[in-house]
């Protein structure tokens, strides 16, 4: 029966204690091996049948759940959870803007139990982790039997032979940051904006549900412009980054037109809102 804890075939089970263990772990096991922090979706994946012949548990590293504040940039640890993200002191304190809106990130059994670098590896559009790390200029670590690998967020897939250890958020980013997810499952938008005294040095956007996988980047905006200029050509920046994106998907749910329409009118309100606050 699809969907049956039936599906599930014998697997064998390993609980290694640090990141260099699991890599090396990894290496030796070979394809049918899959890696475990909260299950989320692995186990919907084994109920439905997913061949595997180990299982790596991940969660109980402890240095992958640890949430830390470096020279400038907040680490999340890859196995924090959305309510450890939600919670914690130091990203209260670097990152307040993010605190406050990853509490409405997913509902609240995924925010318990899945963890920050299973949602961003899952590759799902409509998940809601990758568009704010993209908005936010965040660099996923890796580490490797050969060392430690970083790599853009946005750039995590397809690599079997690493480990998600931790992602870097700029502390700049922490103060000018909004999530608008209301149009879900059409689209949802996230912006963060750098800015100093006023001055802007540069603003980004992630965008999710609009396309295969979530897109973002950097808006054409001049380093010092002031947050007034910007909210008044706000219009304008969100309209020419919209039209930049690759084409959106169309389905059931949202033509493709109506989904860049859509980003333009979202990424416009959340300019003029952060800079007005």
């Amino acid at each position: 029966m699809q969907g049956s804890y039936g599906n599930i075939a014998a697997f064998r089970l390993h609980r290694p204690t640090s990141a260099a263990e699991a890599c090396s772990l990894v290496g030796e096991l070979g394809d049918r091996v899959a890696l475990m922090a909260g299950g989320v979706d692995l186990l919907q994946d084994l109920k439905a049948g997913l061949p595997i012949e180990h299982l790596i548990y991940l969660k109980a590293i402890k240095q992958l759940r640890r949430i830390e504040a470096c020279d400038d940039s907040v680490r999340l640890g890859a196995c924090a959870t959305h309510h450890d993200i939600e919670t914690d002191a130091v990203v209260a304190e670097y990152l307040p803007s993010v605190a406050g809106i990853w509490g409405d990130v997913a509902n609240a059994r995924v925010r318990i139990a899945g963890t920050i670098g299973g949602n961003i590896l899952a590759g799902n559009a409509r998940y809601d982790g990758l568009p704010p790390l993209i908005a936010l200029d965040a660099t996923a670590i890796f580490e490797t039997v050969a060392g430690t690998r970083r790599t853009r967020v946005d750039e995590v897939l397809g690599d079997r032979n690493a480990i998600l250890s931790a992602i870097e958020v700029p502390k700049r980013y922490g103060r000018y940051f909004a999530f608008d997810r209301s149009l879900k499952p059409a689209v949802s938008v996230a912006v963060s904006i750098a800015a100093d005294r006023g001055k802007v040095e540069h603003v980004r956007a992630g965008i999710g549900c609009a396309h295969a996988s979530p897109v973002g980047g950097r808006l054409p905006i001049d380093p010092g412009t002031s947050l007034e200029t910007l909210a008044k050509s706000s219009v304008e920046l969100a309209a020419a980054f919209a039209q930049s994106l690759p084409e959106p998907i169309e389905d059931l749910t949202a033509s493709s037109a109506y989904r860049r329409r859509m980003i333009a009118l979202q990424l416009a309100r959340q300019l003029r809102a952060l800079c007005e606050a």
